[in-house]
């Protein structure tokens, strides 16, 4: 009896850990206007802390009161992810300036904040649950906990990826899944005949009904936008979506980033003209992204015959059509919803101009669209003579050394492709590049075009197209850079660099006594600990390169990214359950040849990713590519999976504190690994340098694991 209810406990646990973390992850993102480099640390915040948890339950004993704590850590995180949304959607203007951006210190300290309360307890809860499990299972209870949880994790995942997300709001999908824990903390409350976690549970029962009914989701949100009307709030897979109408104008805001919805005459007319100025007669452009604003009609009030526009958020292309209908209803324009790389590849059409009108490269996501390898799939699609068009940065009269680095790099990267590239500084830097004649008269070759010019007459043009700064121009694309690739991200990372400029920097000594934090913790925590800890590296850097070779191969369609991650989950869960039962393997020699084999893995996926990828175009096509990365994605969690319980049997002294001090070994690599190989490593020394780090740190854990005299 008791020990199905640790195992429906920790079941949900599992479920519940999932959708909070994503859940409050996309909140911090709206709050903090995230980027990547923000995202990872939210997400590495959330397995330190949950390791700190682990930590903490390094006592948990399987007492007379262990039933009672477990209870009242089910209602604890039942409610803790709602009361850390409210939170953040209050506070987070009461303490920082409203709209403005917020520096790495701070983002790292309120995102403690929020996510702590439910972090800490959710680590202890997993620990106390081993202790007790272990009492019926003996050394099994430890294996059975971390298949459950895994269990949990994929359902959870699966939920969120295909179901919460398209029907529900983040509130009512915390609220939600709090009810899942309240029910289970009723089932074990009744099971131990404890009348004071019955009465705590009714209480609080009571009180979600009124939270849940009161509108406190609809009040928290006005909150967020003071002064505004709100017109629309919704869930779109890839961030929360927020529409508010303010003097006239609709303003959009999706994962905290706010833009105009409305046409701004300036930005749509530069990103149209500079094109158009090339090839005027032009008679089928591909737009990707920028078609709700207005940029793809008025490419068809220019003169263009037709207009293909690409568009990732199906949420985006909705709104547009609900409130701006004119700038997508015309049968000249074909609107899809999918992926811009994914319609390159699988597109049998050819255009006069390809025209990339998306925010600047500030994540692995949107780096795509400006790499060598999408360059040249752009070319494959173009007619002869065809031009390539895009914006990036803002250019102020004076060319920074940041800005200089991501100018000289974009331009190196594009030349790679096409045989003459030209550089514009308007409002953005825009370029233009082609195999065919390019034109810096820009105003001449627009004197004759068909449709009105509002901004982009000939004053403003020779005012920013003067001899300064086109010479600017051509000291930064002179500028020694890298090549922008799809796995070694260059752009991405200088984007970083320029974004991080803007603040001030995290203190020098804060860093240092973190490193040597951390390095101690490594060199003393023992050798199967750390061999725990080199697997938790290795499962989210390597999976952080998994999902970057999935983005590049089969494009940026949530539901195939939230696929790997759950196959990703089951695969731990099967890896679990396999270490679990494999009583007859020598447990320390089981240990190190596994994480010696992660170590291998990782020497060899950069070969596999390139092969994959390359073939994705035409060897093997797009449906076996993801086949392919789905197994390479199983293969990797399976070996991950079955550290764990194996180590549990090399530190089977007692159960409670072996199972605190892996369980934090774990999430404190899995912490590591986040932090460090999106924002860090791949964008510096490639995918293929990252891991070949990683598999040196392994393999080096592995041999210490098979070597050593005694297991620390």
């Amino acid at each position: 009896m008791m020990a199905s209810m640790v195992r429906l406990a920790v079941f949900v646990l599992g479920i519940s850990s999932v959708v909070a973390q994503l859940t409050l992850l996309r909140e911090l993102l709206s709050a903090f206007n995230g980027n990547e480099l923000a995202l990872g640390i939210f997400l590495g915040n959330w397995l330190l802390l949950t390791g700190v948890g682990a930590a903490m339950g390094r006592r948990a004993k399987a007492d007379r009161r262990a039933g009672r704590r477990l209870v009242r850590g089910q209602l604890w995180i039942g409610v803790t992810p709602v009361l850390g949304l409210l939170a953040l959607r209050v506070f987070r203007d009461a303490i920082f300036v409203r709209g403005a951006q917020v520096g790495i210190p701070a983002a790292m300290f309120g995102s403690a904040v929020v996510l702590g309360p439910y972090c800490l307890v959710s680590g202890y809860l997993l620990t106390l649950c081993v202790a007790l499990l272990s009492q019926v299972e003996g050394g099994k209870g430890l294996g059975t906990v971390y298949v459950a949880d895994c269990v949990g994790s994929v359902a959870g995942g699966l939920a969120f990826t295909f179901l919460l997300t398209r029907w529900l709001d983040h509130f009512a999908i915390l609220w939600c899944v709090g009810w899942l824990s309240f029910i289970v903390a009723a089932y074990c409350g009744h099971a131990w005949r404890s009348k004071r976690t019955t009465l705590a549970w009714a209480l609080m029962a009571v009180a979600w009904v009124v939270v849940g009914v009161s509108g406190v989701d609809d009040w928290s949100t006005r909150r967020q936008v003071p002064g505004q009307e709100l017109v629309f709030v919704g869930n779109s897979p890839y961030g929360r979506v927020i529409l508010t109408r303010a003097d006239g104008q609709l303003n959009l805001s999706e994962s905290g980033v706010a833009t105009p919805l409305a046409a701004d005459p300036a930005r749509v007319e530069e990103t149209v003209l500079c094109a158009l100025a090339q090839r005027p007669d032009a008679q089928h452009v591909l737009l990707l992204g920028g078609g709700v604003t207005g940029t793809g009609r008025l490419l068809l009030d220019h003169g263009v015959a037709r207009v293909t526009y690409v568009e990732l958020d199906p949420l985006i292309l909705e709104l547009g059509r609900r409130f701006l209908p004119e700038n997508l209803d015309d049968p000249r324009m074909e609107v899809l919803a999918t992926d811009g790389r994914r319609h390159l590849r699988s597109t049998t059409n050819r255009y006069d101009i390809v025209i990339i009108d998306t925010p600047d490269p500030v994540t692995s996501q949107l780096n795509r669209l400006y790499t060598v390898e999408f360059f040249a799939r752009v070319k494959k699609v173009l007619n002869l003579n065809g031009v390539v068009a895009f914006g990036l940065s803002r250019y102020e009269n004076t060319v920074s050394t940041e800005l200089e680095r991501i100018l000289a790099t974009a331009h190196r990267s594009v030349s790679e492709v096409f045989g003459r590239v030209l550089m514009l500084p308007l409002g953005r830097v825009f370029f233009v590049a082609s195999d065919g004649e390019l034109y810096g008269d820009v105003a001449e070759r627009l004197r004759n075009s068909q449709g009105r010019i509002q901004w982009m007459k000939t004053s403003y043009l020779r005012a920013m197209l003067t001899q300064d700064r086109m010479s600017d121009m051509q000291r930064a694309a002179g500028a020694p850079a890298l090549v922008n690739t799809d796995f070694r991200p260059v752009l991405y990372f200088l984007h970083l660099r320029h974004w991080l400029s803007q603040f001030e920097r995290v203190p020098v000594v804060f860093v240092v006594l973190l490193g040597i934090a951390v390095a101690l913790y490594v060199w003393r925590v023992g050798t199967v600990p750390r061999a725990v800890l080199s697997s938790g590296v290795a499962a989210s850097a390597l999976e952080v390169a998994l999902l970057l070779a999935v983005q590049v191969a089969c494009g940026a369609l949530y539901q195939q990214l939230g696929l790997v991650v759950a196959v990703f989950m089951a695969g731990l869960a099967i890896g679990g359950w396999l270490g679990r039962e494999a009583l007859w393997l020598s447990p320390r020699r089981s240990l190190g040849r596994l994480v010696a084999g992660i170590g291998l893995y990782a020497i060899l996926l950069p070969w596999a990713l390139q092969w994959i990828a390359g073939g994705a175009d035409g060897r093997v096509g797009v449906g076996v590519a993801m086949a392919c990365f789905l197994l390479l994605t199983v293969m990797l969690a399976v070996l991950v999976g079955a550290v764990f319980p194996i180590a549990g049997r090399a530190l089977a002294a007692e159960f409670a504190s072996p199972a605190s001090r892996l369980y934090t070994a774990d999430f404190v690599g899995a912490w590591l690994g986040a932090v460090l190989a999106g924002a860090v490593l791949i964008p510096v020394i490639g995918v293929a340098g990252m891991c070949r780090a990683v598999a040196v740190f392994v393999i080096a854990c592995g041999i210490a694991v098979l070597a050593g005299k005694r297991v620390k």
